[in-house]
């Protein structure tokens, strides 16, 4: 996770830079705080917004460019705009700034998934908000967070069920760490791979949701079920894996629906609705455990995979 803090300004530019993003689509406004009753109301101007935070810096006029803009950036889509906002709000709290009204929005129209973050430097007794040491604050002020964020998603994790350290690596990134596994850890993931079959119910409720909706992104916002397409070298998938959010578990996809007929069923779907044949967009995914999630990969060069 990468934080900066940009240039400050007296004209409070940041507004105006990050609602035109939100007008053309690029950006999504996902946290107003500290703004009073302007914060209920609808509609709001970028004037609405400069206005209240040039009047908060009105307080202390030694304050030349009152305006503080930061940015917290993900490595690629490693974390949502919920995740990304959530972290700011806990960010602004470490920096002094949790009581100040400030915006939070979400740009998902770069490689990087980030949120930009726009306040005013005076409180409203009017006292400057501590900028001493302020970059080497910010970056410890995250350090901490995501340590503390690492050790929560970590537990989270283990309340699932899984039968591979490779199922457990590749729920941990979803979840949003990707940081390797320490010796110790590694030791009580490997204590608690389950021996156990998968449960045939949640197995044949799975199956009936993947067969009914041809949708990666549906599927993940309606049920929190997540699919990860494994494959090398640009080639087609030769397998994949369920992370199942609702019922806690990891699955080796071919527990549920083999490759050949998910693949099938959602190039059926797909050609009934737009009439074209379409291969469904599926997030490939090359890991460096793949053959211990799947098993050894086919080596006879004429079998298709």
């Amino acid at each position: 996770m990468i934080v900066r803090i940009l240039a400050s300004s007296a004209s409070f530019s940041a507004v105006t830079y990050n609602t035109d993003k939100i007008d053309r689509g690029l950006g999504e406004l996902m946290k107003v705080s500290g703004f009073g009753m302007l914060g209920g109301l609808q509609d709001l101007r970028p004037e609405d917004y400069r206005n209240a935070l040039k009047a908060v810096s009105a307080l202390n006029r030694r304050v030349k460019s009152p305006q503080f803009h930061a940015t917290i950036s993900a490595e690629g889509r490693s974390y949502d705009k919920i995740q990304l906002t959530a972290i700011a709000e806990k960010w602004l709290q470490e920096m002094g700034y949790g009581d100040q009204p400030y915006l939070i929005v979400f740009h998902g129209d770069t490689a990087n998934n980030h949120v930009h973050i726009v306040s005013t430097r005076v409180n409203r007794q009017g006292k400057k908000v501590n900028s001493d040491f302020e970059k080497l604050r910010a970056v410890a002020a995250m350090n901490r967070i995501m340590r503390q964020d690492q050790t929560t998603l970590i537990e989270k994790a283990f309340a699932y069920r899984y039968s591979t350290v490779a199922q457990f690596r590749m729920l941990l990134k979803n979840m949003g760490d990707d940081a390797p596994l320490s010796d110790q850890l590694a030791g009580r993931v490997t204590e608690g791979l389950a021996a156990d079959k998968p449960d045939p119910k949640r197995v044949a409720w799975l199956k009936a949701i993947l067969l009914k909706y041809p949708d990666e992104d549906y599927l993940r916002q309606k049920f929190g079920i997540v699919l990860i397409f494994h494959a090398s070298e640009n080639k087609p998938p030769y397998g994949y894996s369920i992370i199942d959010h609702a019922g806690k578990a990891v699955y080796k996809g071919s527990e549920v629906l083999p490759l050949k007929q998910l693949l099938g069923q959602w190039k059926t779907a797909q050609t009934a609705q737009d009439e074209q044949v379409h291969i469904p967009k599926v997030s490939l995914q090359s890991d460096a455990d793949d053959e211990a999630v799947h098993g050894k990969k086919r080596k006879k060069k004429n079998k298709k995979p």
